[in-house]
């Protein structure tokens, strides 16, 4: 209770007590998860909201985990209902608008994507290739926040099209700035790079919306029109952080009408005015951001000299800072508003009911609330919640596919959850990490102690390629005449009929076309002894991939080879040791070879990010081949372990299969068969006790997959 109440700006407190009141009459078992929640919606929700949005929850009915997941917000329909209440756009509403709106204007392709963040007054930002928006934008309210977006997108578009990338500057820059763009020399070239990017951006605009204002007088509109009702807002601070700031912002309040106050920003704008015009390339900015650079400089105030030695008074107590005074004011008026308005008892009320039903162990008292509340005054509207240290491999590698790229690195994938009934959407990370060098040594011991089963295997498969060509009949021209069709022919012509044109057959070249992707699940659990032979479990696998990327290279298949694992849903690695596109060579044998254990396995996560790549190759028919020793299960969370892992891997796969993949498992867990059957499907796995017997089965299976 007081960790909520913590959480909750002032005066908001009344509010959150009342719709606890509402939980606690209509749901109450909800109360615990209502607790936790609704603070942090409220500060998404905005005042008078939060009432309305948990009616339209409709709790009643739910799981106790199902309401959980509702007030977080973390299934598709808690989510969804979320969204609907708060005020502003979202970028889901705008994106795919925009989206087109990029390709067209910057005649290439131009990913728009959300930072995930509410956003403000010019929060855009971006490069040549990529322009970042904010998650959601509320600075109206009501449909001019669509008008926000619109008016964003153009600016940061413009700056493409308008050629701010094609900056060429031949200065000299600092060593740490080697193999940067032009753009970037240029402010680390100067005394504060970060000063000279801030006006550097502040001048653009006004270039920008000159050409905006020559080619499209529409938009051109839209700009002003946006302007007027920023203006209109009164949202400008009346006293600036530094000098600096009042410059840049005046600049921004500048270029949406207003008339500069500070000196400096009225002789800016006058130039900018009158050089920043239509037909002006961006070298001009930079000449602009040159000039002006040094009278921005000489605001900052000079450092004060450090004395070289300091006698403190240790009975000197300093008086409060106006921060502290506050907060003593606040927690004064909490203690008066809860003796006097009666909040104490229906406190009360609350905490006895959370530890009634199980959802809170702590006994606080009206007396503890309120020392809670003194020690912990609430910074700036609200306690922030530390990050928790996660496990990560190691970070800096990108690529190029996944549901939803995250700002914070990585794709986001959805989750299927058994215990709500619903996905719990954008609810996993996955990583990819390339696998560099390896362990040469690996395949070939592989091949010393299974090469007559690999030779076997290889011819197995290489009795499974199509004849190259194959002969096509019925063709109005070809390379030789159809002798069962021209004698045909002639008979139709004897008795008058008509007489068939298509009497040639062709030779027409046969092709598979088959991607696979073969996919090790690397869990800590594959270090353990495998039931035969004495080896470890990841050995056996690795063994059999081998084997199998052996066969499917004998067969010509395009295939892929990846492993993955990871600690919790923030941390899914997946580890590649080939792509599609290269070839089965010694060093790619090399990469497989170095394969390792690592730690959980989130089989749900690696299978949709496998089933992505697979889905992206122009193949007729697509195969995910999972390699595994066990059950999925990652620890590094609550939840993912048993049915729920089990439904979620399940779930991944049907989703493969209705875009027409197949998947099956090996695996050389001997008790696979008691759940692989209820996951993959009849008939879409097979038990290996030894990878001797994979030349016997693999073929056989494939060859009815892979059609």
């Amino acid at each position: 209770m007081a960790q909520a109440l913590a959480k909750t700006e002032e005066a908001r407190r009344q509010e959150l007590i009342a719709t606890l009141e509402i939980v606690l009459t209509d749901f109450p078992d909800h109360l615990g998860s209502a607790l936790r929640h609704l603070p942090g919606q409220m500060d998404r929700l905005g005042e008078g909201r939060v009432g309305d949005w948990v009616a339209a929850l409709n709790l009643k009915g739910s799981s106790v985990e199902g309401g959980e997941a509702l007030l977080a917000a973390e299934s598709v329909l808690g989510r969804d209902t979320l969204e609907a209440a708060l005020p502003g756009v979202g970028f889901g509403e705008v994106g795919a608008y925009l989206q087109h709106y990029a390709d067209a204007h910057c005649g290439r392709h131009v990913l728009i994507e959300s930072t995930g963040k509410e956003g403000g007054l010019f929060s855009y930002g971006g490069n040549a290739m990529t322009i970042s928006l904010p998650g959601r934008l509320s600075l109206f309210g009501d449909e001019r926040d669509a008008l926000s977006y619109r008016v964003m997108a153009a600016l940061a578009i413009g700056a493409i099209e308008f050629g701010r990338y094609d900056l060429e500057w031949g200065g000299s820059t600092p060593s740490g700035a080697a193999g940067q763009d032009d753009l970037d020399r240029l402010f680390q070239a100067q005394k504060m790079p970060w000063l000279a990017q801030s006006l550097f951006e502040e001048l653009e605009r006004f270039r920008v919306r000159a050409w905006i204002r020559s080619r499209y007088l529409g938009l051109a509109r839209d700009i002003e029109e946006w302007s007027v009702a920023l203006l209109g807002l009164n949202g400008r601070p009346e006293e600036e952080a530094s000098l600096i700031d009042e410059v840049l912002h005046g600049l921004q309040w500048a270029w949406l009408g207003e008339v500069p106050s500070h000196p400096l920003v009225e002789q800016i704008v006058e130039e900018a005015d009158a050089c920043l015009v239509a037909g002006a390339d961006v070298e001009v900015t930079a000449q602009l951001m040159e000039r002006f650079l040094p009278d921005l400089l000489d605001l900052l105030p000079e450092n004060p000299r450090t004395p070289s030695a300091m006698v403190v008074d240790q009975s000197y107590q300093p008086p409060m800072s106006p921060q502290h005074q506050e907060r003593e004011k606040s927690l004064r008026n909490l203690r008066t508003s809860m003796r006097e308005e009666g909040l104490s008892a229906r406190l009360e009320v609350i905490r006895a009911a959370i530890e009634d039903r199980g959802a809170a162990t702590q006994d606080e008292s009206f007396a503890e609330v309120l020392d809670f509340l003194e020690r912990n005054p609430p910074p700036d509207g609200g306690l922030i919640d530390s990050p928790q240290e996660s496990f990560s491999p190691d970070r800096g590698h990108s690529f190029d596919i996944g549901q939803e790229l995250s700002p914070e690195g990585g794709a986001l994938y959805s989750e299927w959850g058994e215990d709500i009934g619903d996905y719990r959407p954008n609810w996993v990370r996955v990583r990819e990490f390339p696998i560099e060098g390896g362990d040469a040594s690996f395949s070939a011991r592989v091949r010393a102690e299974h090469g007559p089963h690999i030779d076997s295997l290889r011819r197995s498969f290489e009795a499974l390629r199509p004849e190259n060509y194959r002969r096509v009949r019925g063709e109005t021209d070809g390379d030789e005449l159809d002798l069962e069709r021209v004698v045909a022919a002639q008979i139709d012509r004897r008795l008058g009929a008509a007489v068939p044109e298509r009497l040639y057959s062709r030779s027409q070249r046969r092709e598979r076309s088959v991607a696979v992707a073969l996919l090790m699940d690397l869990s800590s659990s594959t270090n353990e002894p495998a039931r035969f032979g004495g080896k470890r479990i990841i050995d056996v696998e690795k063994e059999s991939l081998v084997v199998a990327a052996e066969a499917l290279d004998a067969l010509g298949d395009r295939f892929a080879v990846y492993g993955y694992s990871g600690f919790s849903r923030e941390e899914v690695a997946f580890f590649i040791a080939k792509t599609f596109s290269e070839p089965f060579n010694d060093r790619v044998r090399a990469q497989v070879g170095g394969l390792s254990f690592k730690m959980e396995n989130r089989d749900g996560a690696a299978i949709r990010h496998a089933g992505q790549k697979l889905l992206g190759q122009p193949a007729r028919s697509r195969v995910l081949m999972l390699l595994s020793d066990g059950k999925p299960l990652d620890c590094g969370g609550p939840k993912y372990n048993d049915s729920y892992a089990q439904e979620d891997t399940r779930m991944a796969l049907n989703e493969l299969r209705q875009q027409g993949v197949r998947a099956f498992c090996i695996t050389v867990d001997p008790r696979g068969g008691e759940y692989l059957a209820d996951v993959y499907g009849k008939g879409n796995y097979i038990v290996v006790d030894d990878v001797a017997r994979l030349p016997h089965l693999l073929p056989k299976f494939y060859q009815r997959v892979a059609t």
